[in-house]
């Protein structure tokens, strides 16, 4: 039962550790105009929204930094990535 636990965590670890690398070549990838309709930038760019994505519908909700001129529910889903990765380990 303690492997199979193990098994999970080191799972989800490495899930949050390849979302958090898709995350930052998507932070890189933003300042370089151009890429649009290549596919790797496209998936790139999908399934870290997809993390965001509900991070941002919260802080929408509730009106929270929404003039900022940084994408703020990108860096507080970071943040929360990383805490939830150091809880895990």
């Amino acid at each position: 039962m303690y492997q199979l636990i193990a098994v999970l965590i080191g799972t989800v670890n490495l899930l949050i550790w390849v979302t958090l690398l898709l995350m930052f070549i998507r932070m890189i990838l933003s300042f370089f105009p151009g890429f649009d309709g290549n596919i790797l930038v496209d998936f790139i760019f999908g399934y870290t929204e997809l993390v965001t994505m509900p991070v941002r519908t919260v802080m929408e909700k509730f009106n929270i930094m929404q003039d900022m001129p940084i994408d703020m529910a990108f860096t507080f889903t970071w943040f929360i990535l990383i805490i939830l990765q150091m809880f895990l380990s």
